[in-house]
């Protein structure tokens, strides 16, 4: 998420009742990965950074710097065992400051205290946070390290977290399409022969039956009714497919996220089934940028909030928004009583 920024206030290390832990949520680091170092016993080690994104969002708006206060203390009194433990609290200027409060733990062993030629190994995890897909990246992690004389310190090591959130800019996943009950997917299948191009993943608990193409083409055979079925709904869901890269290309984020409501409403109401950062996948944009846009929508009297979802409140106002006549910003608040606004 914080990509090329520059690290403007150094931190601040106290041995003893106060000290520093490192920046972002993380524990002990060196550049941006958690180190193999480890705070020693009752040793506190206490952290405030500032980081300026020196990039701008997808509204080519300035992003907000990030705050960092955090705490990291040793916690295991045993020469060959060391372990610490830690919190950050990150304020942004994003929606995920509702819920600032990250923590971080490390146990490993020092170079060479298992046994001489043994490196440093650690096993942790950091970025623990306490807003399901909002902030609990939880990223755990192992590493080893082996100083080679002039050479320094070589590290290698392996991560894994929640794999909603940790995307880079580049590595956006874009929902296609999102199934209900008795609903089909992979049906793609039978006319591409070849490597997948999408994913199916379930967000809530789920009881799938999977056929293979030799019992489904048996099936077809048996029942040419099921053969036009099957193309009325690849026919459907490529329209969809279509309709998403369109208004990803061609409109402004407000448009796609009304177009997104509109499409999704039965009867007046807005059943979204999806968290705000799984809704901001299928319009191509941020969670933050989605949460700001409902909020605005909520204040024009588009829509109003409702359970598990939003009541179509102005059809008429939603329409304008979603053809693009009607540019709503992320970034600025609207005046319920205007009929336009500035992007």
């Amino acid at each position: 998420m914080w990509m090329r920024i520059t690290k403007i206030i150094s931190t601040i290390c106290l041995t003893g009742a106060l000290g520093a832990a490192s920046a972002f949520a993380t524990p002990s680091t060196h550049i941006w990965a958690p180190s193999t170092d480890i705070q020693p016993y009752k040793v506190v080690h206490l952290t405030n950074d500032v980081y300026a994104p020196v990039n701008k969002d997808v509204n080519d708006a300035r992003v907000s710097p990030a705050i960092n206060l955090g705490l990291t203390s040793g916690i295991l009194p045993f020469d060959k065992i060391n372990a610490e433990a830690g919190f950050d609290i990150i304020q942004a200027g994003v929606s995920a400051d509702a819920n600032p409060v990250y923590f971080n733990v490390k146990v490993g062993t020092p170079e060479d205290k298992l046994m001489k030629g043994v490196p440093a190994i650690v096993v942790g995890s950091y970025l623990i946070g306490t807003k399901s897909d909002v902030t609990d990246y939880n990223v755990i992690y192992g590493k080893a390290a082996r100083t080679f004389g002039q050479i320094g310190k070589v590290s290698l090591g392996y991560y894994t977290g929640n794999d909603k959130l940790l995307l880079d800019e580049n590595g956006k996943e874009i929902i296609l399409d999102v199934v209900g009950k008795g609903g089909v997917v992979g049906d793609m299948a039978i006319v591409e022969d070849g490597e997948r191009t999408a994913c199916a993943q379930a967000i809530d608990d789920t009881m799938a039956v999977s056929i293979s193409w030799e019992d489904f083409a048996h099936l077809l055979q048996q029942s040419p009714r099921l053969g036009f079925a099957m193309m009325e709904l690849m026919a459907h869901r490529l329209a969809g497919m279509q309709r998403t890269f369109m208004n990803i290309v061609s409109k402004p984020v407000s448009a796609r996220l009304a177009d997104t409501l509109i499409s999704r409403q039965e009867e007046g109401f807005v059943y979204l089934g999806l968290t705000h950062q799984e809704l901001a996948q299928t319009i191509g944009t941020s969670r933050e940028t989605v949460t700001a846009l409902l909020s605005r929508f909520v204040t024009l009297g588009a829509i109003t909030p409702v359970a598990d979802g939003y009541r179509i409140t102005d059809e008429d106002l939603l329409d304008d928004i979603a053809n693009g006549d009607l540019p709503v910003s992320p970034r600025h608040p609207v005046n319920p009583q205007a009929s336009t606004m500035v992007g």
